[in-house]
């Protein structure tokens, strides 16, 4: 990054250089010659406050009343009224001066794109500085042009792409009969078919704010009787049948993998199931898109993988009943709680004290069976003399019960 100071002499100085080997030679260099001078010094562009727009240098200069020639002090000790060029609000400013740096980064857009401050002249530009722009890895393209193209191998495809953008196609017999069978409707004799193909389709209705399905995506796919099933989206299609549109998709039946005694293969550590191409093409109804899926590769044939593990991961979490549903308690001081024992499943009751939380922790007193008193009920429990220290993830919920005198009766 230094490489352009150690060659100061060439655009610090007035002097043209008419070998000009690297980007400092160039004259756009010696334009922007004061950024890189300390001796060069310049008044701090300012912040309109309200409408965030930048009042320029020159701006700042002429409220001092300064000349674009004159020499700029190292700081101003006083505040001046500036006027913004947008909102036209006037503020009060007290100009900074800074000057320029040899490390300072410059971005200038360069003819051919090497280093700037590359210090291998294998990168140089011999020659004049040009105005041409050459795209990357030109020397070799120059050298070993690309091969000639006939336009008429590309007629066709141009042909398909008409009437404002529409990529029209079309179907074999076989699909057609297809697309009749998924419609539920009875194959005409004679009627009018158009087929539009689109790369991706909204889903307004899926999702949070809509969910945009793409040529190449699995999705998992429900039939009328809403059997689950994955397929690979080959192809979006908008079906036109005697001027009425049917959105389809035309894609890859996979089927669930099974073992050899016919139980569906589950892979172990996540219990997803396995999945294989059945090699088949399917149409099936926009409609019947429930959510997005990934496949992955069986990990024990990642290079040549014959069933995938399907990662549902758009499937919803919804629990069965209130019951499942556990809220995380926020204790305050005061609280009785159901504190979790290190210990297998025990319980204890702890009555809070105080809260800290910034280490999400409560000072607390514990409550157990009083072992002087053996008569009285298993249900009654007496506080502890030891306070403790209990984090707000071992708080189950609040405890039910009540004080009566000095014991918690649960």
């Amino acid at each position: 990054m230094m490489a352009h100071w150690k060659e100061r002499d060439h655009w610090l100085s007035n002097e043209v250089l008419f070998a000009r080997n690297e980007i400092w030679d160039g004259e756009r260099f010696k334009e922007l010659s004061w950024f890189w001078n300390p001796e060069a010094r310049w008044v701090i562009p300012a912040l309109c406050p309200n409408c965030k727009q930048v009042v320029g240098s020159q701006s700042i200069k002429d409220e001092l009343g300064l000349s674009p020639e004159t020499h700029i002090e190292e700081h101003y000790e006083c505040s001046i009224s500036i006027q913004c060029p947008n909102c036209y609000l006037r503020f009060e400013h007290k100009p900074k001066v800074t000057s320029g740096g040899p490390r300072n980064i410059a971005l200038i857009g360069h003819w051919d794109g090497w280093q700037p401050f590359s210090t291998s002249c294998k990168h140089s530009a011999q020659g004049s500085e040009s105005t041409h722009y050459y795209y990357g890895n030109y020397r070799y393209h120059s050298r070993y042009p690309s091969d000639e193209r006939d336009l008429n191998m590309f007629v066709q495809t141009m042909k398909d792409i008409e009437f404002g953008g529409k990529k029209y196609t079309s179907l074999s017999t076989h699909e057609v009969t297809e697309v009749f069978r998924v419609l539920k409707k009875q194959q005409l004799k004679h009627f009018t078919l158009a087929v539009i193909q689109a790369p991706s389709i909204y889903m307004s209705q899926h999702g949070f704010g809509g969910t945009l399905y793409r040529v190449g995506e699995h999705v998992l796919v429900s039939d009328d009787a809403g059997e689950l099933s994955v397929a690979k989206i080959d192809a979006i299609l908008a079906v036109n049948i005697e001027e009425e549109y049917h959105l389809l998709l035309k894609g890859e039946e996979y089927a669930q993998s099974v073992t050899e005694t016919g139980d569906s293969r589950i892979h172990t550590s996540s219990e997803n199931p396995f999945v294989e191409s059945t090699s088949s093409m399917i149409f099936f109804p926009c409609k019947s898109i429930v959510r997005k899926v990934m496949l992955f590769p069986d990990p024990d044939h990642l290079h040549d993988p014959y069933m995938y593990v399907v990662i549902d991961h758009q499937r919803p979490f919804i629990p069965l009943n209130k019951e499942a549903v556990i809220v995380p308690h926020f204790p305050e001081a005061g609280d009785m709680v159901c504190v979790r024992g290190t210990i297998g499943n025990e319980v204890y009751f702890a009555h809070i004290q105080s809260v800290n939380k910034n280490s999400n922790t409560c000072q607390v007193y514990f409550y157990g069976n009083d072992p002087g008193h053996p008569s009285i009920s298993a249900s009654k429990y007496k506080r502890l003399k030891l306070q403790e220290t209990v984090h707000w993830s071992s708080i189950l919920g609040t405890a039910k019960g009540q004080f009566i005198g000095h014991y918690w009766v649960a």
